[in-house]
């Protein structure tokens, strides 16, 4: 029979190991305003939205523009190529990975909605 003090070193090692290779980390490719993928692995950055890649904007008297394409390009100045440090919180019903990121100690969410990128899900963040 195995001992409890075992038996609890061996859980902590195994979740604790689960834990760890949930954070995604490396060299971020931007994939649209509010998705990047590192390594091959699809993140979904957590509680902000941004328009899609072919979505466009305006009507009801505005002009119609494309701020999905305007909205990538903004994301990839700012971020493509850059190291970001992902914390994972979720995954989406597409099976990306839903993560909290930053770069250089930024949370990349907040800085997409601060240069009017994206906008924040308060419910969710």
């Amino acid at each position: 029979m195995l001992n409890t003090r075992f038996c609890l070193v061996l859980l902590a090692s195994v979740f604790g190991a689960d834990i760890a290779s949930s954070d995604v980390s490396g060299t971020m490719r931007v994939k649209d305003a509010d998705t990047i993928e590192i390594g091959g692995t699809s993140i979904r950055l957590h509680a902000i939205d941004a328009p899609e890649i072919k979505q466009r904007c305006g009507g009801s008297g505005q002009p119609v523009w494309a701020c999905g394409t305007w909205s990538k390009a903004q994301a990839v100045a700012l971020y493509d190529g850059k190291f970001a440090q992902c914390e994972q919180l979720d995954k989406d019903r597409y099976g990306r990975v839903v993560a909290r990121c930053f770069v250089d100690g930024q949370d990349m969410a907040q800085g997409l909605v601060q240069n009017g990128l994206a906008f924040a899900y308060r419910k969710y963040g």
